[in-house]
């Protein structure tokens, strides 16, 4: 049996008591290789990073997970220099006794990149210290002989850090070890934290504040309430028809892996570009393309398929062609969520322009014809467009009607 620390074995007593099935672990700082082992045998993908290769050598020769080593990725690498491109988002984050070891002046970018991590739902377990190591260390081993402490963080900073997270356990790291020969004596104070990153849902922010983050459709913030309200986790989303890109980097930070399809090419980039998004990108994918070009059998089935104004721009003759691959690329028990147009633009775009000056529209489907359309699906939401916008005046300039849907895919 792994002797591993009593924090981890208590926060994965409560992750276990609220049903949440093992998924991807990142051990930051893998030591003996203890935490890394129990948690390869508990079910867990283990991501285990350390600057000693010896330690990551050493767990992969042990005869007892040699079961398990298609479930472990080892990465050497000084906590300052990891590739977080690299790394995908985690349901647990375990920094054990080893976030002292990061350099004071490079703390708060590691930290960013482990808050990025975490998928929203998921745990950090881990602890925190009001005073840091002074010294470099390269390759495991500290460059000086010295290994001073100095001042960081007072507590109240230090909780601050956590502002992402419901904080479920936050005490002084010696009130788990019942032994004094166990107990850890240090400069300064050593926390022991086990949080949980928040949701939308858990933030409890308006509609207004959600939409000012990434300026984000209201529609979608009304989907995703409903569909975090099922506790349902992130997954793929396509986003058809991308724009500004503002509901893509929405769906990047709540953990899910994001295709985004549009035809100007420009916005992609304009995207790729954005400083907070660095963390993100290696769940971005991106596909210059008309709506009715698709190579649909690249794309794979998706937990949500956002078309937020867009399904308007293919043309009518088109347009069935299109929606029964979207239909056919949302899971069962996956989501649609998008508009839907009684009449459709003429007009034929290639690339991004149109290419007569006016846009006319030209009659399509009846309110009950375009309800037609889901009969696979249970709607949970099917309003005139107006229900959620302000829409008048350029509702005005366009013929028919536009309503706005929420809809599951029947399992």
């Amino acid at each position: 049996m792994d002797k591993i620390r009593p924090l981890l074995s208590k926060a994965l007593e409560q992750i276990q008591t609220q049903n949440i099935p093992p998924g991807i672990a990142l051990d930051f700082g893998i030591g003996g290789g203890d935490e890394t082992a129990h948690l390869l045998k508990q079910g867990y993908q283990v991501i285990a990073i350390d600057n000693f290769k010896e330690f990551l050598t050493e767990v992969k020769l042990r005869k007892d997970l040699a079961p398990y080593l298609s479930q472990l990725t080892t990465i050497h690498a000084n906590f300052e220099d990891v590739d977080w491109k690299a790394i995908p988002q985690v349901d647990l984050f375990v920094a054990l006794f080893s976030l002292n070891f990061v350099q004071p002046d490079k703390f708060y970018e590691v930290w960013k990149n482990i808050v990025a991590h975490v998928k929203p739902g998921g745990y950090f377990v881990g602890q925190l210290y009001t005073h840091l190591l002074e010294n470099t260390q390269r390759d495991g081993y500290f460059v000086s002989e010295s290994t001073e402490l100095i001042p960081f963080l007072s507590e109240e900073e230090l909780r601050g850090l956590l502002n992402e997270f419901d904080v479920e356990y936050f005490e002084d790291v010696n009130a788990l070890y019942k032994n004094e020969s166990e107990a850890i004596h240090l400069d300064g104070k050593v926390y022991s934290v086990i949080a949980r990153k928040k949701t939308i849902k858990a933030c409890e922010l308006t509609y207004k504040e959600l939409l000012a983050i990434d300026e984000i459709s209201l529609l979608l913030i009304k989907a995703l309430e409903q569909i975090q309200a099922q506790n349902i986790l992130p997954g793929v989303a396509i986003d058809f028809g991308m724009g500004l890109g503002g509901e893509t980097a929405h769906l990047l930070k709540l953990g899910y892996e994001v295709i985004a399809i549009d035809k100007f090419k420009e916005w992609f980039t304009e995207l790729k570009q954005l400083d907070e998004l660095e963390p993100y990108l290696p769940k971005l994918t991106t596909i210059h393309a008309q709506f009715e070009e698709l190579d649909w059998k690249a794309i794979p089935q998706v937990d949500l398929f956002m078309a937020l104004n867009s399904l308007n721009f293919i043309p009518p003759d088109q347009f069935y062609k299109v929606w029964e691959n979207i239909v056919a690329h949302i899971k069962p028990g996956g989501y649609f969520v998008g508009q839907l147009y009684t009449h459709l633009l003429e007009n034929i775009q290639q690339d991004e322009y149109i290419e007569s000056e006016g846009r006319r529209y030209v009659p399509f489907l009846s309110k009950e014809g375009l309800k037609g359309l889901l009969k696979e699906f249970d709607v949970k939401y099917f309003e005139d467009v107006e229900a959620l916008y302000n829409m008048v005046e350029e509702q005005s300039q366009r013929e028919g009607k536009n309503y706005s849907v929420i809809a599951r895919k029947k399992k």
